[in-house]
């Protein structure tokens, strides 16, 4: 604790706190969020794409929304690829994975769980590397 009385969040990063997001939703029942929506006072809004007045688009509309969806999917086609990770990258960062968590202290929460799923990846990214050799 600090000074102040609130717990330190040295160490806290963004990846823990929506790890423990995830947790943590993970853990809300459909029941619950059922039960809160009811408890709610939103009804008013349930519907409200009922009243809302529109007008069909003309014919010049639509053609001239799909020329620009064809001018913008273009420009996303000439975006490049992500360059391809190679076997012996993704070992070498399960490698610094697995020496992270082995170097955390005890109240960081990693369960051997995890530390078994860094494992097994580095076994198959090693059998996988294996094979493409062989072929």
């Amino acid at each position: 604790m600090k000074a102040t009385g609130s717990p330190s969040l040295d160490g806290f990063s963004v990846l823990n706190a929506i790890n423990a997001t995830s947790d943590a939703w993970s853990k809300v029942t459909q029941e619950t969020i059922m039960n809160a929506w009811l408890k709610t006072v939103v009804r008013e809004f349930v519907d409200i794409d009922t009243d809302v007045a529109f007008e069909m688009p003309s014919d010049d509309d639509i053609i001239r929304n799909i020329r620009n969806k064809d001018d913008h999917s273009t420009e996303e086609e000439i975006l490049e690829p992500a360059p391809k990770i190679t076997d012996h990258d993704a070992l070498k960062a399960l490698d610094l994975i697995e020496m992270y968590l082995l170097q955390q202290p005890n109240d960081f929460i990693a369960t051997d769980n995890d530390r078994n799923t860094v494992r097994r990846l580095k076994k198959e990214v090693s059998r996988f590397s294996a094979l493409q050799k062989k072929q």
